[in-house]
C-alpha cells in the first residue's frame, strides 16, 4: 500500500526528489528545481521556526513529518514532538511521536513569566502552581515560594505526561 498525507506524496516520490540524514536532519535536493533550489542544495525555508518544504508545488511540509515519514515508510498518526525544542532540528534522534497534549506540554517557557519558572505563576497571596491536562488548567495550589509550587507542577506533569513534560 501507498502511503500518502493530505497531499497525496508518496514515499517514492519523496525519495525521488529528496535525500534525508537521519545524523544530522538536512534534507537535500536529489534534482535542479529552478533558482537556488539545485541538486544538492538544502531543501526547504523556515517558517516559524519550522522548516517547511514544498513538493510538486503543493503545501509546504513539516521537515520532522517528512523525516518520519522517510524512514519509517509512514506518517506520523498525530504530531511530531522536537525533544529539545529546537524546531529545525530534525535528526531523527531528535524527533518522536506525540499526542497534541504531550507536544504542548514540550514549549518552553513564556518570556514574561515573572517566576521564570513552568506552571507557575506570580499571584497576590504567592505563587500559583497550575497543570493543563487535555486543555483544562488544573490549579495545584498556592506556595510560599516559586521553586515550592514548581516541585507540585513538576510531580504533576510527570503524572500525566511522562518524559514529554519540560521542567
Amino acid at each position: 500500500m501507498i502511503s500518502k498525507n493530505d497531499h497525496g506524496l508518496t514515499l517514492e516520490r519523496l525519495k525521488e526528489v529528496l535525500d534525508y540524514c537521519p545524523e544530522d536532519g538536512v534534507f537535500r535536493w536529489r534534482i535542479r528545481r529552478g533558482g537556488s533550489a539545485t541538486a544538492g542544495s538544502v531543501a526547504g525555508s523556515i517558517v516559524a521556526g519550522y522548516r517547511r518544504i514544498g513538493i510538486d508545488k503543493k503545501g509546504g511540509h513539516s521537515a520532522g513529518r517528512l523525516a518520519w515519514f522517510y524512514v519509517h515508510g509512514h506518517w506520523p498518526p498525530n504530531d511530531i514532538d522536537h525533544v529539545n525544542n529546537d524546531r529545525d532540528d530534525n535528526r531523527l534522534s531528535n524527533l518522536r511521536l506525540a499526542t497534541r497534549a504531550q507536544n504542548i506540554a514540550n514549549v518552553p517557557v513564556r518570556s514574561d513569566n515573572v517566576a521564570k519558572l513552568r506552571g507557575v505563576t506570580k499571584g497576590p497571596w504567592g505563587y500559583v502552581a497550575r497543570v493543563t491536562i487535555k486543555g483544562d488548567r488544573r490549579y495545584l495550589g498556592i506556595f510560599k515560594t516559586p521553586q515550592d509550587a514548581h516541585a507540585t507542577y513538576v510531580k504533576a506533569a510527570r503524572e500525566f505526561y511522562g518524559e514529554y513534560h519540560r521542567v
